[in-house]
């Protein structure tokens, strides 16, 4: 996802031991934080909330193309790229009611132990998401997110947590709106990749989740339309899943990809 690796694909030129969580001050407990801004050309919420964020790089002629044609190349890419990004929001706007915020304390409560800490300001802060990515012209699919950040040595840091879904629908579908049935599962879906997010960020902050398998993964969920090979440590997220961690310790991303969902080598 651009959005994630954007954040994480310019510090795996060296790659450094994965951090656990546990370095933070207040490991065992977590708040409810605000999202990212994400003010760019490929990013818009779909709801008033920033719990459900949309993402699309489809339009002009990719980046590469933009770079070839020099600086006015670039802008020109972008500009259109923004267009077609505002036109899909504004189609898919309010077409999600899922009630992220419950779905997600429902996962920790159940699955991490952690505490909910009110108005504690080294808690580290937690703003969980429906990520919704356009994979081609037409079809759309789904992750569960959720963005930390906290500091370390008076530093921030942060880290993302990400669980793609099984679902697959078509901007068309999404547009005219799901059946009850299909935002049932798809809320099901969303339920269960909170709760890998729980245990897995539980497991990070015991200092238990600790990748150490050097790799390169091939993506186009985390890096869509521009293939790039990035360089992380794999671990295992169980059957028919890809696990994979990009970036430095203090920025890192956490993947849980199905198998089909790219390819991961040796480094």
């Amino acid at each position: 996802m651009v959005g994630a690796a954007m954040l994480t694909a310019c510090a795996t030129a060296q790659m450094k031991p994965y951090q656990p969580a546990q370095v933070l001050a207040r490991p065992t407990a977590y708040a409810f934080g605000p999202a990212a801004a994400f003010d760019d050309h490929m990013h818009r919420f779909l709801d008033d909330r920033h719990t459900v964020l949309y993402m699309q790089n489809q339009g002009g002629g990719g980046v590469a193309v933009g770079l070839l044609l020099g600086p006015l190349g670039v802008l020109a890419n972008v500009a259109a790229i923004k267009k077609e990004t505002e036109t899909d929001a504004a189609m898919l706007r309010g077409k999600l009611p899922i009630d992220v915020e419950p779905l997600f304390s429902g996962a920790m409560a159940s699955s991490s132990g952690l505490v909910l800490a009110k108005g504690d300001a080294q808690a580290p802060a937690m703003a969980p998401m429906l990520y919704v990515e356009k994979l081609d012209d037409q079809h759309l699919r789904f992750a569960a997110w959720v963005a930390v950040t906290s500091t370390l040595a008076g530093k921030p840091w942060s880290r993302q947590y990400l669980y793609e879904l099984p679902e697959v629908y078509t901007r068309d579908a999404l547009a005219h709106g799901l059946s009850a049935d299909q935002l049932a599962q798809l809320r099901e879906s969303l339920g269960n990749g909170f709760r890998w997010i729980a245990t897995t960020y539980a497991a990070d902050v015991s200092g238990t989740f600790r990748p150490t398998a050097p790799g390169v993964i091939h993506s186009d969920f985390v890096t869509p339309r521009i293939q790039i090979a990035l360089r992380g440590y794999r671990f295992d997220a169980g059957a028919q899943r890809i696990g994979f961690v990009t970036g430095q310790p203090s920025a890192a991303a956490v993947y849980s990809l199905p198998g089909d969902a790219g390819r991961v080598g040796l480094n």
